[in-house]
């Protein structure tokens, strides 16, 4: 009977490394950010509101294609109805975490999670 052993090339150890290195990244991407502060919402590139996170508000803004409602509550902010035709950015769902964003590409209207820079918490040590 013949014995098997196995033998690493220089190649197979590349192959572990950036498999090693891929599952760090991946990792380091789910840990939570920290919450934002306020969702600044603009509309065709210009700033058309600033609403607070986890505070009940709802503001209807107009895009090109019609009126778009955003609502924020403790559970985060998100847009409840567009004039979009696929309605991607209803399906989006909420955002909270800081960095986080919601974005209705044809009504040209973007929701970005924003917070004091001066926390002392980035994305690494949240």
């Amino acid at each position: 009977m013949k014995r098997f052993t196995l033998k690493l090339r220089p190649g197979d150890w590349i192959i572990i490394i950036l498999l090693l290195a891929l599952s760090a990244g991946v990792t380091a991407m789910t840990i939570q950010l920290p919450t934002g502060q306020h969702a600044v919402v603009t509309v065709n590139g210009e700033r058309a509101a600033i609403l607070p996170v986890g505070e009940e508000a709802e503001l209807e803004v107009e895009g090109p294609l019609g009126i778009t409602t955003i609502v924020s509550d403790a559970d985060g902010v998100r847009i409840v109805d567009s004039p979009c035709p696929h309605k991607l950015c209803v399906r989006m769902g909420r955002v909270l975490s800081r960095g986080q964003t919601i974005l209705c590409v044809p009504n040209h209207v973007a929701i970005r999670v924003e917070g004091d820079a001066d926390d002392g918490v980035d994305g690494v040590t949240g």
